[in-house]
């Protein structure tokens, strides 16, 4: 299955794919279209990132 999740900035998208990815299959492949223009970003991706490593699920 293919999802596509769009929304505003900060609107929760990110949280809400990865609970759908998590609920529906045992492993996701997980693309992120965010680009880092500034520190305040990166540090966000870098928060993501790691929310994902620790949720002991199968990102791809």
């Amino acid at each position: 299955m293919k999802v596509l999740v769009t929304g505003g900035a900060r609107s929760g998208k990110s949280g809400f794919a990865e609970r759908l990815c998590m609920s529906r299959a045992p492993r996701a492949c997980y693309i992120a279209t965010a680009q880092a223009y500034d520190v305040e970003m990166k540090e966000r991706i870098a928060l993501h990132r790691l929310q994902r490593e620790s949720a002991g699920y199968d990102w791809q």
